[in-house]
């Protein structure tokens, strides 16, 4: 694992390079996701997600995972000088919020990241990209959720 890529998990199973937003996107969803200190070698490089079982969902603890996760990333000096990254969550549920990791460069615009995250558990699950529509059905109340991969951290369908 280096600046110039990863290895990572092809469709079919076999070893291959990644690198660019992938290796990115890959960095930064490894950062969200490790509990400290998972890792021996690098004992602080999770965003300390797991510390906020059992708190409200409210608009501090929003800012305080936003804080929490922007300054994980800035401690793995992941960012190019001109770049930056902004985090965005959004209560999809009672006990859930959703995480948008976005990068953004001049002249460049990416999305690297859609966590849900359970209040309850700690569990993160990782929203994949299929166009699905939104997390949220916007048209009644922030807890009346429609969303299929919420109902993998509850249990329910």
């Amino acid at each position: 694992m280096t600046l110039d890529g990863d290895l990572a998990v092809s469709g079919a199973g076999d070893l291959d390079l990644t690198d660019g937003f992938d290796w990115l996107a890959r960095e930064v969803n490894k950062i969200v996701r490790t509990i400290n200190p998972q890792w021996r070698v690098h004992p602080t490089i999770g965003a300390g997600v797991e510390s906020f079982v059992g708190r409200n969902n409210d608009k501090e603890t929003a800012t305080d995972l936003r804080n929490e996760i922007t300054d994980a990333i800035r401690r793995s000096k992941l960012l190019t000088a001109g770049s930056s990254i902004t985090v965005d969550i959004t209560p999809v549920a009672k006990d859930a919020i959703s995480v948008y990791v976005n990068f953004q460069a001049p002249g460049i615009s990416r999305q690297l990241l859609k966590l849900i995250v359970d209040y309850r558990s700690g569990v993160a699950v990782e929203v994949p990209d299929d166009n699905s529509g939104p997390l949220v059905d916007r048209t009644t109340r922030a807890t009346a959720t429609k969303n299929k991969y919420l109902s993998r951290i509850h249990g329910s369908s």
